[in-house]
């Protein structure tokens, strides 16, 4: 009984956190997207990459850990970014949004990343 109900109240977190970042991301698509020059290149990296370690990805830039991550967590607030957790480590890949403003701000990414 006991892990069917921690497992409900998981599902139950899983989806409050999914129904939130639908709001944040339909509020984001009102908006017009502005960038600062980090959150540009991180989305670039990321984008011929197709994925990375966060820290992996931090090293890669030159930037420190606790910087790179203030930058994914701006690009995720914005849509741009999706931050998945496994044993430890957050693994970054680019939302499809994220995926067609690098290819609208960059077009010659596409032959990059190809």
């Amino acid at each position: 009984m006991i892990i069917v109900y921690s497992f409900f109240k998981d599902w139950q977190r899983i989806i409050k956190v999914s129904l939130t970042e639908r709001m944040i991301m339909n509020k984001v698509q009102a908006n017009e997207i502005n960038l600062t020059t980090n959150e540009a290149l991180v989305l670039q990296q990321v984008y011929e990459d197709g994925g990375d370690d966060a820290a992996v990805l931090a090293a890669q830039m030159g930037m420190p850990r606790r910087t790179a991550m203030h930058v994914l967590a701006d690009l995720r607030h914005k849509g741009l970014m999706a931050i998945d957790q496994a044993y430890g480590d957050a693994w970054v890949r680019l939302t499809t949004r994220g995926k067609q403003l690098v290819q609208r701000i960059w077009p010659e990414a596409q032959a990059i990343a190809a």
